[in-house]
C-alpha cells in the first residue's frame, strides 16, 4: 500500500483560517511547502476547512487527463 498526500494552496488555507483566533494559520509558504510534521494541519483546522469546502476527498474521476497521467505514473514508479 501506498499513499500520496497532496497539500492544499497556502493561500486557500491562509485565507480560510486568518478569522480564526482559536485555530490561528502561523505557518509561512516557505514552511507549507515543505510540509514538515510540525507544519501540519491539527484536527480543528481540518475540520474548519473541511466546512468550508477546501479540505475533503475528491474524485478521480472528475480531475483532468494530464494530472491523471501524471498520477499513474507516479504509482507505477513507487510500484517499481
Amino acid at each position: 500500500k501506498s499513499t500520496i498526500e497532496f497539500y492544499l494552496p497556502y493561500e486557500d488555507v491562509q485565507n480560510a483560517l486568518k478569522e480564526s483566533a482559536q485555530n490561528p494559520f502561523i505557518r509561512t509558504k516557505d514552511e507549507w511547502v515543505v510540509g514538515n510534521n510540525e507544519c501540519k494541519l491539527n484536527k480543528a483546522q481540518k475540520r474548519m476547512l473541511k466546512d468550508k469546502e477546501i479540505y475533503n476527498h475528491f474524485n478521480l474521476e472528475n480531475i483532468p487527463s494530464f494530472i491523471k497521467t501524471e498520477l499513474n505514473k507516479i504509482v507505477h514508479d513507487i510500484d517499481d
